[in-house]
């Protein structure tokens, strides 16, 4: 569990700001720790999903934040994930109503649902 941040990423490569700098070594463990149960890259789903302070962004700074650091993961906004499924999906959610992160997400997760 993480503190809200100002916006999940910004243009910036370092923002003391940015959601997604804070939570990026937990994250990586996450994904870590499923590669460690026998869960490939292909297997998970990651659906980055803004705040209300960001709501009008499309997702660009987010999702290609992480698709460098995670090349090999399936990572969508929040406005791409529709019809996708995974047997693990991964929602990285800065603030809002987590009952709407839920309630979204959990249709989509096979196996495991990660916010």
């Amino acid at each position: 569990d993480a503190p809200e941040h100002q916006h999940v990423k910004c243009s910036k490569a370092n923002c003391s700001d940015c959601f997604l700098v804070c939570i990026e070594e937990t994250f990586h463990k996450v994904v870590e720790d499923f590669h460690d149960d026998g869960i490939p890259n292909k297997d998970i789903l990651v659906i980055v999903n803004s705040s209300a302070h960001t709501k009008n962004s499309n997702g660009t700074f987010e999702t290609e934040f992480l698709k460098s650091k995670h090349p090999d993961l399936n990572i969508r906004s929040y406005f791409e994930f529709d019809g996708c499924e995974a047997k693990v999906v991964i929602v990285i959610r800065n603030g809002g109503l987590l009952s709407f992160s839920i309630s979204n997400a959990i249709s989509r997760a096979v196996s495991r649902l990660v916010i």
